[in-house]
């Protein structure tokens, strides 16, 4: 009985855990799905964001994925980076979805 409980117990647990959506198992599909891997992935890397070495993460991770972008797109990019510098350097909003002039995560 107790090796029938602990079969049990493990096949919900890994169900469970299959069912959560994580960044190994959440294959974005839509624009929302990748609004929400864009969530978990940002959940992954705030967790290290008062380590000296945040910055060089950040930078890494952008040149890496953007290496295949074309040059329009990079520029977006840029442009959206400078847009939080200067909201920063104003003292303006948080990066929380209120900014009416963009669309934040």
């Amino acid at each position: 009985f107790v090796e029938e409980a602990d079969y049990k117990f493990t096949t919900e647990l890994s169900a469970k855990a299959y069912n959560e959506k994580s960044l190994d198992n959440f294959v974005p599909r839509s624009e929302s799905n990748f609004l929400e891997y864009a969530k978990l992935i940002s959940h992954k890397l705030v967790l290290f964001e008062n380590s000296t070495h945040y910055i060089g993460l950040l930078k890494n991770v952008m040149k890496l994925s953007m290496r295949n972008l074309k040059a329009a797109d990079a520029k977006e990019l840029a442009s959206l980076v400078t847009t939080i510098a200067n909201e920063k350097l104003k003292g303006g909003e948080a990066i929380t979805g209120q900014s009416k002039s963009a669309v934040w995560l």
